[in-house]
């Protein structure tokens, strides 16, 4: 018998004359005589529920975070219920799990003083602490400070006081920046001394390099207000290390709000912001001043480039004698670990990692211990990274982890001599290579120990004093399991919570699907994630989308359940496609060979891998129809959705591209420059979107934010320009007012819904669908 399938079903029920038809992601309407599918406002509430803003409803406790007392191993957690939440506590020592405190005396408490009705599910407070012994909790209630007795349940107003920026850490002095000048206040007799006077706009003291909402705000700040200076005090209030930025000649860009609130004229903003391959840019140079005698000392350390938003960071060992500052150099070849003296702000190198391609400043890992002057360093050894230590008292640098597989980052140093906690990936054998697993370590790089040794993706909160750790293990499609265990050797003491996906289950919804496949070379293994609709039909025919982002800082595959039911491939699916994320060759997390095919070649890197993956998917699973395949994607990622319809106009056929980065001179070089290199050559040209337009014959969406701070909406716009100059047909959707999370605007949500619906599936989106972010009840 002939089985009929996907479209071939709904002719067959049109020509019979049937009017509705049951479609696999959700009640659909057809009329009759017609193949044309209708989806209906009810499909579009399904996609939306599962939302990332929404799926909170749907799915329960997918992570835990945990709030530990300080320097103990008692903690608390905020628990999702059925409606509303409520607050655990727990004492690991006596296995004792119990309610924070009296839920319904205190929403009683709450209720009486402002005569309102608050229930205990839902009690409006933000805990910001609880006691080492336990015994009281500090929260928050009507913008107010209150200590909670948790036995009792008395709740006493606290006197809030909490230091100003710029206040060194014994109360005594401020540093505030008034005409781009340091000026230091005695806060007990309110004297100000002069410490600078030749600053000036983009040659100030003290003042990070200001984002557009900051070049506002300062304009219309009030005359001779006060503002804190950007400075980094000593732990005992001697002095503080601030910087002078010299941005005269750097190029600026512009932003237009044309719908500025009360206003018919629209803004402008003007603000400094380096581009790729600019050699006039940003210089910080860095000082020392004395407190007692306002003495101001500059560092002996050449100035060096600021490449983005913000200032320096300088943070200061528990003695005040040295400070120290991570130092990369441009092109990304070079960097260092430096310190200042304390006294003299002469600097060293303590560690300089270089690379004849690129260190990997994105994924960089360091770890200062003020208290005993160590420093715990990332560094690619044998090309993969791993854990160094430089010793303060012999100044060496000794490996601490090493083979073929990777360091990620030190969850707890612990007290000096102690066992390292460290999250490590791709040492495990058989299991995917980006799950993240606890170790113990030695300071000495002796003794590894596995602690998490389930083959599932480890999210980890160790205890202050190191006894405990609670760790949030799942995978994608997997549910999580909160568990507490032993802090030394790994066993599980307690179960805390498990996910709740009833909802989502209820909804019909499939888990997601973690899969291995090939990459183009026939022999790399790589990883993704396959989303499926509704009321998943495997006999039918999908439309298939690439939910892409090859930023080679990144990992778009999601590992955990709570990344993998959070995210908008989810939701997406839910349409009727099947969406698909993967992360080739190109992409972070795994050795440097896997990351190193990305360097000057961010145009072509993966599309390979990514269709490869695809067609051996399509092999297992028949129902992915690859002549339908679509992609879209945002910032780095609306720069590969571009891109693949240049790459690989004969596969993929609809693009939706968000806040791209479509050439990278015309976006920001602290990122661009870090994969393309600083210095400007022809890969610059091959590598932008504006170039090879001719092969594009997708139907594409571009959309931007006017007010994007982050990719300037010009990248978007020199592509419109030279998209019209090649003739090509796009849809464009500017928001005002908008930045750059796009996915944070319903509108633009929907739009890319339709645009899907339309040119992907052939189908009529409902019309004029309002999308509700606060999500549909099922």
């Amino acid at each position: 018998m002939q089985k009929i399938t996907g479209l071939a079903l709904v002719a067959a029920l049109a020509t019979a004359g049937t009017a509705f038809y049951k479609m696999n992601s959700g009640a659909t309407a057809i009329q009759s005589g017609a193949a044309q599918q209708v989806l209906t406002a009810a499909d579009y509430d399904r996609a939306a529920a599962l939302l990332p803003q929404n799926v909170g409803k749907l799915v329960k406790n997918a992570r835990i975070d945990v709030r530990w007392a300080e320097d103990g191993s008692r903690f608390w957690y905020k628990r999702a219920e059925e409606k509303g939440h409520s607050f655990v506590f727990v004492d690991p020592a006596s296995g004792l799990k119990e309610p924070l405190f009296d839920h319904a005396a205190l929403a009683a408490q709450l209720s009486e003083s402002t005569d309102e009705d608050i229930e205990a599910t839902a009690l409006p407070i933000r805990i910001e602490s609880l006691s080492a012994d336990g015994a009281t909790v500090t929260l928050w209630w009507t913008d107010k400070k209150w200590q909670l007795e948790r036995a009792s349940g008395a709740l006493t107003e606290l006197p809030e006081y909490t230091a100003e920026d710029g206040t060194s850490p014994d109360g005594k002095y401020r540093v505030l920046l008034r005409d781009h000048n340091l000026v230091l206040k005695t806060l007990d007799d309110d004297t100000e001394r002069q410490l600078t006077s030749d600053g000036a706009a983009c040659y100030a003291y003290g003042e990070p390099m200001p984002t557009p909402r900051d070049v506002m705000a300062r304009a219309q700040a009030a005359a001779g207000e006060d503002v804190a200076a950007d400075v980094f005090w000593a732990p005992d209030s001697s002095r503080f290390i601030s910087y002078h930025i010299d941005c005269r000649t750097t190029g600026t860009l512009t932003l237009v709000k044309s719908t500025p609130e009360r206003a018919a004229r629209p803004e402008a903003v003007t603000y400094p912001y380096p581009l790729s391959g600019d050699t006039e840019v940003p210089m910080a140079t860095l000082l020392l001043v004395e407190a007692d005698t306002a003495k101001v000392i500059k560092s002996d350390l050449p100035p060096f480039p600021e490449l983005y938003y913000g200032g320096p960071w300088a943070g200061w060992m528990d003695d005040s004698q040295s400070a120290y500052l991570r130092l990369p150099e441009r092109g990304y070849k070079s960097l260092k670990l430096v310190e200042l003296d304390g006294k003299t702000a002469k600097h060293r190198v303590l560690i300089d990692s270089t690379a004849d391609d690129f260190v990997d400043y994105y994924a960089h890992q360091w770890d200062p211990i003020s208290e005993t002057g160590e420093h715990f360093w990332m560094e690619t050894r044998n090309g993969w990274s791993h854990l160094l230590r430089y010793d303060p008292a012999s100044g060496s640098v000794q490996q601490i982890t090493s083979g073929n597989w990777r360091f990620r980052y030190i969850e707890r140093a612990g007290k000096p001599g102690a066992p390292l906690h460290i999250v490590a990936a791709g040492r495990e054998a058989d299991r995917d290579p980006y799950l993240r697993h606890l170790y113990t370590i030695g300071r000495d790089g002796k003794g590894l120990t596995l602690l998490t040794p389930e083959p599932l993706d480890h999210g980890v909160s160790v205890s202050p004093d190191g006894r405990f750790f609670v760790d949030n293990m799942s995978l994608a499609g997997t549910p999580t399991r909160t568990v507490l265990r032993d802090g030394i050797t790994g066993t599980v003491l307690m179960p805390l919570e498990e996910a709740d996906a009833s909802g989502m289950m209820a909804m019909g919804v499939p888990m997601p699907e973690p899969f291995t496949a090939k990459a183009a070379d026939g022999e790399t293994d790589i990883y993704g994630v396959i989303y499926r609709p509704a009321n998943f039909d495997p006999a039918a025919s999908y439309p298939v989308i690439d939910n892409i982002y090859r930023g080679p800082h990144y990992v778009m595959a999601k590992k955990s359940f709570d990344r993998s039911t959070r995210n908008t491939a989810i939701a997406m699916a839910q349409l009727g496609f099947v969406v698909v994320q993967v992360d080739g060759r190109g992409t972070n997390k795994r050795s440097h060979a896997f990351l190193k095919p990305a360097q000057n070649n961010l145009g072509p890197v993966g599309f390979d891998d990514h269709i490869a993956a695809m067609q051996q998917l399509a092999e297992k699973y028949p129902y992915l129809d690859l002549d339908r395949v679509g992609i879209y994607g945002f910032s780095a990622g609306g720069y590969d959705a571009m891109r693949a319809l240049i790459e690989e106009p004969d596969f993929f056929k609809v693009a939706v591209s968000a806040s791209g980065n479509h050439d990278h001179r015309l976006d920001k070089a602290v990122w661009n420059e870090q994969w393309m290199g600083f210095r400007l050559g022809d890969h610059y040209d091959t590598n932008s979107n504006l170039y090879g337009l001719e092969r594009v014959k997708g139907k594409l969406l571009l959309a931007h934010g006017e007010m994007d701070e982050n990719v300037n909406p010009i990248a978007t716009m020199q592509l419109v320009d030279a998209l019209i100059e090649a003739n090509k047909d796009f849809d464009l959707l500017i928001v005002p007012g908008a930045g750059h999370f796009l996915d944070d605007i319903p509108y633009f949500q929907r739009r890319r819904w339709d645009f899907f619906v339309e040119h992907l599936m052939k189908a009529t989106p409902p019309e004029n669908y309002r999308l509700d972010v606060s999500g549909p009840t099922f």
